[in-house]
């Protein structure tokens, strides 16, 4: 989104079933076709992992990882992956 990386780590987005011998991916395509097919869908999977900041003179909203986060969820430009 806007030229920015999101690296989620798997505990994130891969959910252990009940019986413990499968797992669930959360992540999920948007099949939305035309101009919305351009358009992301952020749940509950990413939003509790960030904060949100609403800019609603320029129609903008600024996201970063919240402090409880850190390591599990990076933000960054292309090709410049902070280092461990």
């Amino acid at each position: 989104m806007s030229g920015t990386v999101f690296e989620l780590s798997p505990e994130l987005y891969l959910f252990q079933q009940p019986e413990g011998q499968k797992c669930q991916f959360g992540v999920y395509e948007n099949k939305l076709k035309g101009a919305s097919g351009e358009q992301f869908i952020i749940g509950d999977l990413m939003l509790r992992h960030l904060y949100q900041i609403y800019d609603y003179e320029k129609e903008q909203i600024g996201l970063g990882v919240n402090t409880h986060s850190a390591g599990k969820l990076l933000m960054y430009a292309p090709g410049r992956r902070p280092s461990e």
